[in-house]
Order: structure tokens, then C-alpha cells, then sequence
């Protein structure tokens, strides 16, 4: 059974505005990089949610792999602001990681990824 739980109420919607756009363009940045690397075409949603807590959840609950013990953590985490600093935390970790791949794909092009 589900329940809902309402989050913890905001101080400072200035902080987590700010908060919410430096998630969307890291989880931007993830997206583009992933294409870059899989030769694919890969593409946010039209329609992301704007909304700091629905953006939070949505980004929860669309984790997968082997972040599946994480997600669960965020999507009980009752504080907006805390969720998306943690979901900003892993998305700038593997921006980190996918921008590092990608510049040795694009320094060495012969050499075939394991």
C-alpha cells in the first residue's frame, strides 16, 4: 500500500529555484553525453515538470540500474531541497564521469570501449 507523505515545508524558494535549474541542466548534460558516447539520439522530455518537488520525484522515479537502493531513498526523502541536492550530486558525478569518457572516445576513436 502507498501512501502519500507531503514534503517538509520551503524557506527559501530562491535557494531551491536555483537548486531546481542546476539539476535540469546537469541532468541535460547527462542526456547529451550519454548520446555522445552510445551514438544514439537521446532526448528529455517536452514536457519536464518545472515545479522544484515534481521534478525531484520525477527524476526519483526515473533512476534505474544500479542506483536502485538510492532511488528508494529519495523518493522517501520528505525534504524537496535535500532530494534535489542529492539527485544534483549524482547527476554531476556522472556528468564528471561521461565528459571523461567522452573526451578519450574523442582522443583515441580506434580504441573500442569493454
Amino acid at each position: 500500500m502507498v501512501s502519500w507523505i507531503s514534503d517538509d515545508n520551503i524557506d527559501d524558494f530562491k535557494k531551491l529555484d536555483s537548486l531546481k535549474d542546476s539539476v535540469k541542466e546537469a541532468l541535460s548534460d547527462v542526456i547529451n553525453l550519454t548520446s555522445k558516447l552510445t551514438n544514439t539520439k537521446k532526448n528529455l522530455p517536452d514536457k519536464l515538470p518545472d515545479n522544484p518537488m515534481e521534478l525531484s520525484f520525477w527524476i526519483g522515479a526515473h533512476l534505474g540500474g544500479p542506483v536502485a537502493e538510492e532511488q528508494q531513498r529519495l523518493l522517501e526523502e520528505r525534504n524537496t531541497f535535500t532530494r534535489l541536492q542529492r539527485e544534483y550530486e549524482m547527476l554531476d558525478h556522472t556528468r564528471k564521469q561521461l565528459a571523461a569518457r567522452t573526451a578519450l572516445k574523442e582522443s583515441f576513436p580506434d580504441i573500442k570501449e569493454n
